[in-house]
C-alpha cells in the first residue's frame, strides 16, 4: 500500500481511490452573493443625460444573463469606465461592481529624504531638526 501512494498508483486501486477522496477533499466556494465577470465578457457604454446645470455622462455595463442572447445593463455611479476583470457583489439589496485599478506611485516629498530618529535623550527628532518630548510624545499617541 506505502508504494502504491509513493509512486502515484494508487488510483488505480478502488479502495484507496476512495479513501484518498475521503481524505484529501477537494475545496469549496461558499460565496453566495458574488459573481466573477471576465473582461472580455462584458461590455461598457455610456448614456448622456441633460441635468438642469450641465450634461451628465452615465456610464453602464451590460454583463450576460442565464438565458442565451440577453445581457443584463447594470448603472454605474461613476463617470469612469472600468477595466479589467469585474467582481458583481449583491449586498443588502444593492449591486456593488469591484474592479482593480492601478495606481501610481507618488513622491510628495520631492527629491527630498525623510526620516525620523528615536533617540535616548530626546524621544524623536525629525529630518529638519525638530524634537518632540516626552509631553509632546503623549499627545502625539493620542492622536493617532
Amino acid at each position: 500500500m506505502y508504494t502504491l501512494l509513493k509512486s502515484d498508483k494508487w488510483m488505480d486501486d478502488k479502495y484507496l481511490t476512495r479513501v484518498m477522496r475521503k481524505v484529501c477533499q477537494r475545496g469549496h466556494n461558499h460565496t453566495y452573493n458574488q459573481i466573477i465577470v471576465r473582461s472580455d465578457d462584458y461590455t461598457v457604454f455610456t448614456l448622456r443625460t441633460s441635468t438642469s446645470s450641465a450634461p451628465r455622462k452615465n456610464v453602464w455595463i451590460k454583463i450576460p444573463s442565464l438565458v442565451k442572447g440577453k445581457r443584463i445593463a447594470i448603472p454605474l455611479s461613476t463617470n469612469v469606465a472600468p477595466k479589467g476583470n469585474l467582481r458583481i457583489i449583491l449586498r443588502h439589496e444593492k449591486i456593488e461592481v469591484h474592479y482593480a485599478v492601478e495606481v501610481e506611485e507618488t513622491n510628495d516629498c520631492g527629491t527630498q529624504t525623510l526620516g525620523v530618529d528615536k533617540g535616548f535623550t530626546e524621544v524623536l527628532t525629525d529630518s529638519d531638526g525638530g524634537t518632540l518630548r516626552r509631553k509632546s510624545w503623549r499627545s502625539f499617541n493620542q492622536r493617532i
